[in-house]
């Protein structure tokens, strides 16, 4: 990971909005009563916060990347920051803080799951043991505020403040009536579209605050709250310093071969089934084109469709850590984001952007891109 120097860039994103947002929630109407049962003191000037996860931690992908940044934003602020999460990490990454602590679920032998999206095991196990994990963090340390990063952690933190009496604070990091259906297979997407739009209008309204990571987002909790004065909207933030000191030029790009890039994990709701179709009708077009996948998740899924595409000699996979990722992006001709839709920010929309690539993305995961301006929307 990164030393300290540089962390502080994407940290400055932070700082001051999340201050706002541990100050609105003191005198959100509820949070008072919540303070006076669980003896907290308002106003002070450092909070002691239980920072609540559902995923692998820390980890390079969206989700994890937001917790990672905000804990750290936290403990700079010179909050005593308890992050509790999984018990699984991506290799090779790192967090330290001298106020910041993790607490880990015990290890599951059989679950080295490191890929979004709801399981069975994780709903049946792993959120029940960080449920336990949580009580005991809460137990043995006096926490001012619980901050849960999406659904299954404000599940769990909604819980927790039944017992415990502590204000919860939810990060929105989308919504799920429109993100549950990409984990699910066509027959029954419109069911569990209802099911994510159900859950939208139930869980966040508990919430004591919520931090929307875009305005979309903000607003559709809004209406399901029915109440946009207990929200702050705070965007992702990335590492500015390292993926600009690898900034994209096309005089020392291969002028013989043009490869699209693409980074990220293989998840359905990233439709690279989307993105393999579109480069197959581009390679009829074009034989001086390479498609670069630079993922640590197994291509194996679309291997027949490469085949029955007629493509397969034609794609190139790697795997790339963290460190290597800026190199990857201004070593591509363009960049490429073939998400069709998504309520928050693409992570990896941020990277290619801070390099300054080329960008081809659908307008539904377009956040930030303006048509032909810095990059094309279709």
């Amino acid at each position: 990971m990164l030393d300290r120097k540089s962390r502080c860039i994407s940290l400055e994103l932070y700082l001051s909005e999340i201050e706002t947002t541990i100050s609105n929630s003191d005198g959100h109407i509820g949070n008072l009563e919540l303070a006076k049962q669980s003896g907290m003191t308002l106003r002070k000037q450092y909070y002691s916060i239980a920072v609540v996860a559902a995923c692998p931690f820390p980890c390079a992908r969206g989700t994890p990347v937001r917790v990672a940044r905000s804990a750290e934003a936290l403990a700079e602020l010179g909050h005593s920051v308890h992050v509790v999460t999984y018990n699984l990490s991506d290799p090779g990454l790192g967090i330290s803080h001298e106020r910041l602590t993790i607490h880990r679920i015990p290890r599951v032998p059989f679950y080295r799951n490191l890929s979004p999206g709801p399981s069975l095991t994780k709903l049946a196990l792993l959120d029940p043991l960080l449920l336990v994990k949580l009580y005991s963090v809460m137990d043995r340390n006096k926490i001012d505020y619980i901050y849960a990063h999406h659904y299954e952690a404000l599940a769990v933190a909604l819980v927790i403040r039944a017992v415990k009496y502590c204000p919860v604070i939810y990060d929105a990091h989308t919504i799920l009536e429109t993100e549950l259906p990409d984990y699910a297979p066509g027959p029954v997407k419109p069911a569990v579209r209802k099911v994510g739009k159900w859950i939208d209008g139930f869980l966040p309204r508990h919430a004591n605050h919520i931090v929307a990571v875009t305005d979309e987002v903000a607003e559709r909790l809004a209406v399901y709250c029915n109440d946009r004065k207990r929200m702050n909207v705070i965007s992702n933030g990335l590492e500015l310093g390292h993926f600009m000191a690898c900034r994209w030029n096309p005089d020392l790009l291969d002028s013989a071969k043009k490869v699209l890039v693409f980074t990220g994990n293989l998840t359905a709701y990233q439709r690279i089934d989307l993105m393999l179709e579109a480069f197959a009708l581009l390679r009829r077009r074009r034989k001086d084109i390479l498609l670069r996948i630079v993922t640590n998740d197994d291509f194996h899924p679309y291997a027949p469709l490469a085949r029955k595409l007629k493509i397969e000699d034609d794609i190139e996979l790697a795997s790339s850590g963290f460190d290597e990722l800026p190199g990857e992006i201004a070593g591509a001709s363009v960049a490429l984001t073939p998400r069709c839709s998504m309520d928050g920010i693409p992570q990896k929309l941020l990277n290619d952007m801070a390099v300054g690539a080329p960008i081809v993305s659908f307008a539904g995961s377009a956040r930030n891109l303006v048509d032909n301006v810095n990059g094309l929307v279709i």
